[in-house]
Order: structure tokens, then C-alpha cells, then sequence
């Protein structure tokens, strides 16, 4: 009687734990509710979102924001403190930031959801970094892939990432001093960086073709979401807002 207690229990744990585990996937925010909440912790006065898409991200800015996008098909209110530029991110950096707040302030926040191609996004990345300042919040956008199948660097149709989340590799491989804090949202996880310095923007610049030439191969890929996930350590929506708490316990930013 004993030992089909023990089993029962086993059973029970078990199968406890599995529904633990998809409770857990229907709680996850998503990154829209998320950001709204990093928003309001951090208050930013300079704003840039790359890939706008319908505005439901670039909507939740309050302050002075740029938002680029090839393609836009805006159906949010946005605020009136926001300057929209239809080209690509490349375009936009080349020939036209100088036109905006960018020509004398520093970005506080920047949300990077471009193409989704490592070497794209890497180049997003350094051109953010130029305009931010220590304690500016970069978020980099699908990093935890659901499958290996969708960071193929073909586009595919429904939930294609793309290989984005070797920058995220990269980047912790050759800039170890900056802080890194993964955070675990639908659909396909964000990445907070923190803690640039006018250093790194030189030293990844210096070899910035030869970089995308290797995030085009298989340098940084990972051969599994296991090893994905262990290297990356995704943290929960709560554990990422008490991070960014403490690291800005002032409560706000503030451009320079």
C-alpha cells in the first residue's frame, strides 16, 4: 500500500509541475505590456523605436520619440511629440538624425524590432549606440526564439525571429562590461542592454563589416533552445522590473 502511495505521488508531482509549466506560458506579458511598464518606471524624455509596424509599441511613449519603419501601417494613437520617418533604419541614421532631437540630446530609450537578420540588427545597435549616454536603456527584440526552425535567416511566414539573438551573443561575448537582462515575453523575448560606454561604440566599429560577416555564419548560433536559454538566462516580467528598479532608483532618466 505503501509503495502505490509513493508512486501516486510521483504521478502526481509530475504531472503538477507540466501544468505549472504551461500556466507559467499563459501568464507571460506580452512585450507591449512590458514596455508600457519600463515607460512608466523610467519615465525617458527621448525616445527611438526602429520597426513600427502598427504604432502598438510606439504608442505607449509619452515623450519626445522618433520612430522608424520601412513600411508603416499605424492604426495607435500616437503622441503628439512623436516624428515618424518611412524609410530604413540604414536611411535614417545616414541622412537624416541630424534633423531631429538626436543633433544635441541623447537618447534615453530605444527599442530596437527591425529586420530580423543578426547583421541588420547589429548595425541598429551601433547606430543607437552613438546617440546614448551610459544609462541609456537599449531593448533588443527577439532573442528567445520558440524554435530553432524560426531563427532560420529565410523569412518565413507566422513567427519568423530571424537570427537576431547572436547580437545579443555577440555582444556579451566582446562587451562583457555592459549589463545584459533577458526578459521572458511573448512572443519571443526582449533584451535589456545597460551600461555602454564611448569605448565600445569605437572598439565594435573598428571591425563592424568583419562582425556582420561573422554573425552571418554559425560563430555565435546555438545548437539547441536548451543551450540557448542557459546561456541567455531569461528572467521573469517581475525579476526584470525589480532590476530595472534598482538600477534606476531615481525613477526616471534624464537626456544629455
Amino acid at each position: 500500500m505503501q509503495v502505490v502511495f509513493v508512486s501516486l505521488i510521483a504521478i502526481s508531482s509530475e504531472t503538477l509541475y507540466h501544468q505549472g509549466m504551461q500556466l507559467e506560458k499563459k501568464l507571460r506579458y506580452s512585450y507591449q505590456e512590458f514596455l508600457r511598464s519600463v515607460h512608466a518606471l523610467l519615465k525617458p524624455e527621448t525616445y527611438l523605436e526602429i520597426g513600427v509596424r502598427d504604432g502598438s509599441s510606439l504608442c505607449l511613449s509619452s515623450c519626445a520619440s522618433i520612430g522608424v519603419d520601412p513600411r508603416f501601417n499605424i492604426s495607435k494613437e500616437l503622441n503628439d511629440n512623436v516624428r515618424l520617418f518611412e524609410m530604413t533604419s540604414d536611411t535614417f541614421f545616414e541622412e537624416r538624425a541630424k534633423e531631429t532631437f538626436l543633433a544635441n540630446t541623447k537618447l534615453d530609450m530605444a527599442f530596437i524590432d527591425g529586420l530580423h537578420l543578426s547583421e541588420f540588427a547589429f548595425r541598429d545597435f551601433l547606430n543607437v549606440l552613438h546617440y546614448s549616454k551610459e544609462d541609456t536603456l537599449i531593448i533588443l527584440d527577439d532573442i528567445i526564439p520558440s524554435s530553432i526552425e524560426i531563427t532560420a535567416r529565410e523569412k518565413l511566414r507566422g513567427g519568423w525571429t530571424g537570427d537576431v539573438y547572436k547580437v545579443a551573443r555577440l555582444l556579451k561575448t566582446l562587451s562583457p562590461q555592459m549589463e545584459f537582462c533577458a526578459v521572458d515575453t511573448k512572443p519571443s523575448g526582449l533584451m535589456l542592454i545597460t551600461g555602454a560606454h564611448a569605448s565600445d561604440l569605437i572598439e565594435l566599429s573598428k571591425n563592424s563589416e568583419g562582425l556582420q560577416e561573422r554573425l552571418k555564419g554559425h560563430e555565435f548560433s546555438y545548437a539547441s533552445l536548451d543551450e540557448l536559454r542557459q546561456n541567455l538566462l531569461p528572467q521573469s516580467i517581475d525579476h526584470a522590473k525589480k532590476y530595472l528598479a534598482r538600477k534606476y532608483s531615481s525613477g526616471s532618466l534624464k537626456g544629455q
